[in-house]
């Protein structure tokens, strides 16, 4: 009989526990106004941080040979954050015609674990495709690099914009979840 009294009161201090701590988990806060570090204008990085302590990094260099632009992207932040999701729309201005084609040349990829899913949408109407990276597993806290190949029916020259939101969990379960969100412009380098 005190087995049972045991247990049940073991299972009901569990329940009650469990209740408590769903209301004492982190919060959320999104970051709107990174940053803009420009090396060249074909090479720039946003910085998102928080009273001077950076929560992450996502920057992008393009260069263009004949009609196809490379766009290397790569996004880092501190161990203390997991990377949930992230997404990059990519607008390039347009002749009359349709979008320019958009690739991705160098998915993400960690030690063990497969590649993180990615999904490519155009919506009608609104200029860009957008790539979305989730599920990264082993890769949540590392830097994940990104290749993008782009065949523009643009001038050559044209800025590419890049608008981007990433989603970052706290390790600590008391932590602050973040989104981080930006927009800048490159220019691709002319090689040959």
């Amino acid at each position: 009989m005190r087995r049972r009294q045991f247990l049940a009161g073991l299972t009901a201090t569990s329940v009650l526990g469990g209740v408590g701590m769903g209301a004492a988990t982190g919060r959320h806060e999104t970051l709107t106004n990174p940053q803009l570090y420009e090396q060249t204008p074909h090479d720039k990085a946003l910085l998102f941080s928080v009273d001077g302590d950076e929560r992450g990094s996502f920057g992008a260099r393009a260069t263009q040979a004949g009609d196809r632009v490379d766009i290397d992207t790569s996004f880092s932040h501190p161990e203390a954050w997991l990377v949930e999701s992230i997404r990059v729309r990519v607008a390039m201005p347009v002749e009359d015609g349709p979008d320019p084609r958009i690739a991705v040349v160098v998915p993400p990829h960690g030690d063990s674990s497969p590649p993180p899913e990615i999904t490519m949408t155009t919506v009608r109407g609104k200029p860009g495709t957008v790539i979305e990276l989730a599920d990264f597993d082993d890769l949540a806290n590392e830097t994940v690099p990104l290749g993008l190949a782009a065949v523009p029916r643009t001038t050559l020259g044209e800025e590419i914009t890049l608008d981007v939101s990433i989603d970052l969990g706290s390790s600590d379960m008391f932590g602050t979840d973040y989104t981080l969100e930006g927009a800048f412009t490159v220019t691709p380098e002319r090689r040959e």
